[in-house]
């Protein structure tokens, strides 16, 4: 009798490689052998969209779910594609093969054809193209924006993604190299033009979100906050040549969106501050009194950060009026004295061997949390008419779409430098994931969602989506899905509406309930404006 012992405990038939075609074999596994099993491997293709989701991408491109849901696809930069940079380099990077001199081609031919006109400051880009041609960093920037905005277009071809996810750290690499020379009237210019197609770069940049990082690791990452301070500090060193030269940027760098928008907000209702009281409450809500504890007690912003941070502070406390009508005044003053005041103002803050002007000193020598409230303050200054704009277009006015259409270039300036402006404390309170600072961000980005053009600002989509799912996230972690309201299209406006009320000393945080309030403040709302 054969030996129980060793007889086949599992037959499978296989088909093995033979000279002519495959042949089919029993193949068993004897009773002394382990049953090898396949382990299941992880893929990390999926687009940012189902990652934040945490549901299973089908990584189609689009994929079946951000379709179902009406949003852009993108597929983050992954450690996959950081390893393939040296093929890339050769096949799709800039090298001077006939190949890449074609693909270079026609990333210039989109750009010129298509990709400028849909970016803010429309006057600044020819200057920008002829600078291209002299400097590596501006043209390197130039090309990944292109083919940005050639992956969001076409995004059944990876050509175009792999391209940008290439030439994204490149371009970044390039500035900063820039910076460590000596700035001149000649390059200046080249300077700041990169610097804002460098914020377009950071804007369109989801590869922080790669490899399922959570919420905590992924935003201290994010590159839109962490480039504001090299940006800032690029704007500030070239404003004393820019003046010298007469350059054609400087219109756009003295200009103030904000305050367009608040003097046109301010014909429409009782108070352009509607909103700056109610937000500004956020900061002393007890619910939101909490940080991550993997990051509370660690300071992160660095000190070039912070400097950016007192630069802005200073260099508004004496440009920039608070009033927006007396900023129609400043703007119909003298330009050559304007320019004559807004050099000496930068060269003195700017100058190590001048002293601080006085709010700077009192910021400088106050509590770390005064000096944060003061910098959430600054930041909510700036969302706030951005949420007043939101909630105008949500209601039901006939009026309203044409009174926002003409201040609409200065809501997508606004929205496109916010980031900039949110460098030193802010960052530092995002970063150490404070729930004040995230239910503001959350607050701009669902005023961008509603009032940017989809279309024409295809840098901002992904992003905008993206970080409303990851902020949200985490504050319903933190309980406070009351006080955030659904996140159902129904009742996305809800805490605009809210406002209104607040100010009339109708509602307080304590009684506020978005889902019971969302019909009759809607009604009310359309019935005041």
């Amino acid at each position: 009798m054969a030996d129980q012992s060793k007889s086949p405990i599992f037959i499978n038939s296989v088909l093995k490689p033979g000279k002519t075609r495959p042949i089919l074999v029993a193949q068993t596994i004897d009773a002394g052998e382990q049953r090898q099993i396949r382990r299941h491997k992880k893929s990390r293709r999926g687009c940012v969209g189902c990652k934040l989701r945490k549901v299973k991408c089908d990584e189609r491109q689009p994929c079946s779910s951000c379709l179902k849901r009406g949003i852009q696809c993108v597929s983050p930069v992954s450690r996959e594609n950081a390893s393939r940079q040296p093929r890339l380099a050769t096949g799709l990077g800039l090298s001077t093969t006939s190949q890449m001199s074609l693909l270079q081609l026609e990333l210039f031919h989109h750009w010129e054809k298509h990709t400028r006109s849909t970016l803010v400051y429309p006057e600044i880009w020819p200057v920008i193209m002829q600078h291209a041609f002299h400097e590596n960093f501006v043209m390197t920037s130039m090309l990944c924006t292109s083919a940005m905005h050639l992956s969001t277009l076409r995004p059944q071809s990876t050509k175009y993604s792999d391209l940008a996810s290439w030439l994204m750290p490149r371009s970044i690499s390039l500035f900063r190299q820039s910076l460590s020379k000596t700035l001149t009237k000649d390059n200046a210019e080249a300077i700041v033009g990169a610097a804002l197609l460098i914020n377009y770069i950071s804007w369109f940049d989801l590869s922080f979100l790669q490899d399922d990082a959570s919420t905590v690791d992924a935003l201290v990452q994010d590159p839109l906050l962490l480039a504001s301070s090299g940006i800032t500090h690029a704007w500030f060193q070239t404003i004393p040549s820019l003046i010298e030269g007469g350059s054609a940027f400087l219109k756009v760098m003295t200009y103030h969106p904000r305050l367009t928008i608040e003097n046109a907000l301010a014909q429409q209702s009782d108070s352009k501050d509607l909103f700056l009281q109610p937000l500004m409450d956020i900061w002393d809500d007890p619910r939101c009194q909490t940080s991550s504890s993997l990051t509370a007690n660690t300071t992160v912003h660095e000190p070039a950060s912070n400097r950016a941070w007192h630069l802005l502070q200073g260099l508004e406390s004496k440009l920039v009026p608070a009033d927006p009508r007396q900023g129609q005044k400043l703007v119909q003053c003298d330009e050559s004295e304007k320019l004559r005041q807004y050099k000496e103002e930068v060269t003195r803050i700017t100058s190590n061997s001048a002293p601080l002007d006085n709010s700077l000193a009192i910021s400088a020598q106050s509590t770390r949390s005064s000096e944060a409230r003061s910098s959430f303050a600054y930041v909510v200054r700036r969302i706030s008419p951005l949420i007043h704009c939101q909630t105008l277009s949500s209601i039901s006015n006939p009026r309203m779409p044409a009174e926002l259409a003409a201040i609409h270039n200065d809501i997508e300036q606004l929205i496109y430098g916010f980031p900039i402006l949110c460098c030193g404390p802010f960052t530092d309170l995002v970063q150490r994931r404070d729930t004040r600072a995230l239910v503001l961000l959350l607050h701009f980005y669902r005023a961008a969602r509603v009032l940017l053009d989809p279309g024409r600002c295809w840098w901002a989509g992904a992003r905008i989506g993206a970080m409303e799912d990851l902020i949200l996230n985490e504050l319903e972690l933190r309980g406070l899905s009351m006080y955030l309201g659904s996140s159902s299209h129904e009742i996305r406006e809800e805490f605009s509406y809210w406002i209104f009320f607040y100010q009339k000393g109708k509602l307080s945080l304590d009684n506020y309930r978005p889902a019971e309030h969302i019909g009759v403040l809607t009604l009310s709302v359309a019935q005041t404006i």
